[in-house]
């Protein structure tokens, strides 16, 4: 029966070439790491981790007072986070300028 092993190769050669686009479009989001932990903190909101990490990213970018927001989230998530609350005192310092 060839038209089944035909089917067959089709299925799989569509079943590749969607898993090429997702890798292409997942591989969009590694370019940006704001984009990418916005894209983890959208998939995960409850865990702190990827929100410190989001403030990192946008600390990278000198932005501020978004950091500052994604370390607070992160510390309301888990209070004794310690690398989101050095995260945040050091975001602070940073927005008034008395970083060393």
């Amino acid at each position: 029966m060839p038209w089944v092993r035909t089917g067959f190769r089709s299925i799989g050669l569509a079943w590749v070439l969607a898993l090429c686009l997702l890798t292409v479009q997942r591989n969009a989001l590694y370019q940006d790491p704001v984009l990418l932990w916005s894209d983890t903190v959208h998939k995960s909101p409850q865990k702190a981790r990827p929100h410190n990490n989001l403030g990192h990213a946008y600390a990278l970018q000198g932005d501020w007072t978004h950091a500052i927001e994604e370390f607070r989230v992160a510390l309301t998530l888990k209070p004794d986070y310690w690398l989101a609350q050095e995260n945040l005192q050091a975001a602070y310092l940073f927005q008034v300028g008395r970083h060393e």
